[in-house]
Protein backbone atom coordinates (compact mmCIF):
# COMPACT_ATOMS: atom_id res chain seq x y z
CA UNK A 1 0.00 0.00 0.00
CA UNK A 2 1.52 3.37 -0.59
CA UNK A 3 1.39 6.50 0.93
CA UNK A 4 -1.67 8.28 2.20
CA UNK A 5 -1.05 11.76 1.34
CA UNK A 6 -4.21 13.16 3.07
CA UNK A 7 -2.00 13.19 6.08
CA UNK A 8 1.47 14.40 5.02
CA UNK A 9 2.37 17.10 6.78
CA UNK A 10 2.97 20.29 4.41
CA UNK A 11 1.60 18.84 1.12
CA UNK A 12 -0.92 20.94 -0.31
CA UNK A 13 -4.92 19.87 -0.38
CA UNK A 14 -5.68 22.73 -2.66
CA UNK A 15 -4.39 24.36 -5.60
CA UNK A 16 -3.32 21.32 -7.78
CA UNK A 17 -3.25 21.39 -11.82
CA UNK A 18 -5.17 18.83 -13.73
CA UNK A 19 -2.05 17.13 -15.71
CA UNK A 20 -3.94 14.31 -17.68
CA UNK A 21 -5.44 10.43 -17.04
CA UNK A 22 -4.59 7.04 -17.31
CA UNK A 23 -6.26 4.27 -18.42
CA UNK A 24 -4.79 1.11 -16.55
CA UNK A 25 -7.35 -0.64 -18.61
CA UNK A 26 -8.22 -2.82 -15.10
CA UNK A 27 -8.76 -1.56 -11.60
CA UNK A 28 -5.12 -1.82 -10.38
CA UNK A 29 -3.89 1.23 -10.03
CA UNK A 30 -4.03 3.07 -6.29
CA UNK A 31 -4.74 6.44 -5.30
CA UNK A 32 -2.00 8.32 -3.53
CA UNK A 33 -3.84 10.56 -1.83
CA UNK A 34 -6.67 7.93 0.02
CA UNK A 35 -4.86 4.71 -0.88
CA UNK A 36 -8.03 3.31 -2.82
CA UNK A 37 -6.60 0.16 -4.24
CA UNK A 38 -8.78 0.18 -7.44
CA UNK A 39 -8.56 2.56 -9.21
CA UNK A 40 -8.55 2.18 -13.26
CA UNK A 41 -8.62 5.92 -14.11
CA UNK A 42 -5.30 7.45 -12.69
CA UNK A 43 -5.55 11.26 -12.77
CA UNK A 44 -2.06 13.19 -12.66
CA UNK A 45 -2.05 16.15 -10.75
CA UNK A 46 0.89 18.72 -10.47
CA UNK A 47 1.57 21.52 -7.80
CA UNK A 48 4.45 24.56 -8.14
CA UNK A 49 4.98 23.41 -4.73
CA UNK A 50 5.62 19.89 -5.26
CA UNK A 51 8.53 18.16 -7.46
CA UNK A 52 6.20 15.52 -8.35
CA UNK A 53 3.25 14.57 -9.84
CA UNK A 54 0.86 12.71 -8.00
CA UNK A 55 -1.60 9.75 -9.37
CA UNK A 56 -5.30 10.00 -7.81
CA UNK A 57 -8.52 8.60 -8.18
CA UNK A 58 -11.51 10.63 -9.44
CA UNK A 59 -12.74 11.74 -6.42
CA UNK A 60 -9.55 13.00 -4.82
CA UNK A 61 -8.87 14.93 -8.07
CA UNK A 62 -12.19 16.73 -7.54
CA UNK A 63 -10.78 17.80 -4.26
CA UNK A 64 -7.41 18.58 -4.96
CA UNK A 65 -8.07 21.01 -8.61
CA UNK A 66 -10.41 23.72 -8.16
CA UNK A 67 -13.38 23.79 -10.04
CA UNK A 68 -12.65 20.01 -11.42
CA UNK A 69 -15.52 18.62 -11.16
CA UNK A 70 -16.19 16.59 -14.26
CA UNK A 71 -13.53 13.40 -13.80
CA UNK A 72 -16.28 11.38 -13.80
CA UNK A 73 -17.10 12.71 -16.88
CA UNK A 74 -13.76 12.12 -18.47
CA UNK A 75 -14.02 8.66 -17.00
CA UNK A 76 -17.25 7.84 -18.63
CA UNK A 77 -15.72 9.04 -22.20
CA UNK A 78 -12.35 7.12 -21.72
CA UNK A 79 -14.96 4.03 -20.92
CA UNK A 80 -16.75 4.62 -24.07
CA UNK A 81 -13.55 4.77 -26.07
CA UNK A 82 -11.98 1.65 -24.70
CA UNK A 83 -15.31 -0.34 -25.72
CA UNK A 84 -14.98 1.25 -29.02
CA UNK A 85 -11.60 0.31 -29.05
CA UNK A 86 -12.68 -3.50 -27.85
CA UNK A 87 -15.05 -3.64 -30.82
CA UNK A 88 -12.50 -2.62 -33.42
CA UNK A 89 -11.19 -5.75 -33.85
CA UNK A 90 -14.48 -7.58 -33.94
CA UNK A 91 -15.47 -5.59 -37.29
CA UNK A 92 -15.84 -7.08 -40.43
CA UNK A 93 -12.13 -6.11 -41.60
CA UNK A 94 -12.45 -7.83 -45.62
CA UNK A 95 -9.72 -8.70 -47.79
CA UNK A 96 -8.29 -7.24 -50.79
CA UNK A 97 -7.50 -9.06 -53.92
CA UNK A 98 -4.02 -8.88 -52.67
CA UNK A 99 -5.04 -10.74 -49.41
CA UNK A 100 -5.02 -7.72 -47.04
CA UNK A 101 -7.41 -6.84 -44.52
CA UNK A 102 -9.03 -3.29 -44.91
CA UNK A 103 -12.30 -1.61 -43.56
CA UNK A 104 -13.73 1.73 -44.13
CA UNK A 105 -13.57 3.88 -40.79
CA UNK A 106 -14.19 7.60 -40.47
CA UNK A 107 -14.54 8.04 -44.03
CA UNK A 108 -10.72 6.88 -44.97
CA UNK A 109 -10.05 2.87 -45.74
CA UNK A 110 -7.50 1.52 -43.25
CA UNK A 111 -5.32 -0.95 -45.24
CA UNK A 112 -3.05 -3.55 -43.17
CA UNK A 113 -0.42 -5.26 -44.91
CA UNK A 114 2.91 -7.13 -44.45
CA UNK A 115 5.28 -5.47 -45.09
CA UNK A 116 8.49 -8.08 -45.79
CA UNK A 117 8.61 -11.75 -44.28
CA UNK A 118 10.91 -9.55 -41.69
CA UNK A 119 9.54 -6.38 -40.97
CA UNK A 120 6.34 -6.97 -39.81
CA UNK A 121 2.71 -5.92 -40.27
CA UNK A 122 2.06 -2.02 -41.63
CA UNK A 123 -0.85 0.29 -41.95
CA UNK A 124 -1.92 2.38 -44.60
CA UNK A 125 -5.22 5.11 -43.99
CA UNK A 126 -6.68 7.12 -46.34
CA UNK A 127 -6.24 8.19 -49.74
CA UNK A 128 -2.79 9.82 -49.18
CA UNK A 129 -1.21 6.08 -47.99
CA UNK A 130 0.19 7.17 -45.29
CA UNK A 131 0.98 6.51 -41.77
CA UNK A 132 4.14 6.59 -40.95
CA UNK A 133 7.15 3.93 -40.62
CA UNK A 134 5.64 1.73 -38.10
CA UNK A 135 5.84 -1.46 -38.13
CA UNK A 136 4.31 -4.26 -35.87
CA UNK A 137 4.49 -7.69 -34.96
CA UNK A 138 0.97 -8.68 -36.02
CA UNK A 139 -1.60 -8.10 -37.93
CA UNK A 140 -3.75 -7.55 -34.65
CA UNK A 141 -1.43 -4.64 -33.14
CA UNK A 142 -1.20 -3.03 -36.61
CA UNK A 143 -5.24 -2.66 -36.46
CA UNK A 144 -5.03 -1.42 -32.90
CA UNK A 145 -2.43 1.26 -33.79
CA UNK A 146 -4.88 2.20 -36.62
CA UNK A 147 -7.26 2.65 -33.85
CA UNK A 148 -5.26 4.87 -31.69
CA UNK A 149 -4.40 6.58 -35.07
CA UNK A 150 -7.89 7.61 -35.76
CA UNK A 151 -9.10 7.85 -32.22
CA UNK A 152 -6.70 10.04 -29.68
CA UNK A 153 -7.63 10.80 -26.79
CA UNK A 154 -8.81 14.62 -26.85
CA UNK A 155 -9.04 15.72 -22.65
CA UNK A 156 -10.45 19.02 -23.36
CA UNK A 157 -13.39 17.20 -25.71
CA UNK A 158 -14.09 14.98 -22.47
CA UNK A 159 -14.54 18.10 -20.56
CA UNK A 160 -11.13 18.04 -18.52
CA UNK A 161 -9.60 21.35 -17.63
CA UNK A 162 -6.10 21.34 -20.07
Amino acid sequence: MMARFWSTPGLPHKGWSYAGVEDLEEPTGECEMCGNEQVRYIHLLSHEEVDHDIRTGCVCAEKLVEGYVRPRRVEQGLRGRALRRDRWLTRAWRRSRKGNPYLRASGRVVTIFLKGSKWGFSVIIGEDKTFGPRTFATEEEAQLAAFEYLNPIDLKVLGAPV
